[in-house]
């Protein structure tokens, strides 16, 4: 994990792939399908995973993506209808 950390805010998709035992192709195409394990940004033609949720993935299981961290601070989201 501290490897990881080190690796800092972001790391490249073959890098995040790699952590996660994930060939290079597939990475690629689960990236481009919106299917990759944690989230991922588009640069241009460059894609970069932040390491942030990759850590909690291979900590917890889990992703922690805006809505849990939401959830997490303000209690779970009111989704009945009003008016």
């Amino acid at each position: 994990m501290d490897d990881i950390r080190q690796l800092g805010v972001t790391t490249s998709l073959t890098t995040a792939a790699q952590i996660l035992g994930i060939c290079y192709p597939t990475a690629r195409r689960l990236a481009a399908s919106g299917m990759f394990p944690v989230p991922v940004i588009r640069l241009s033609r460059r894609w970069k995973v932040p390491t942030e949720p990759l850590i909690a993935l291979l900590t917890t299981g889990r992703v922690r993506d805006r809505t849990t961290v939401a959830q997490e601070q303000h209690g779970p989201l009111d989704t009945t209808k009003r008016g």
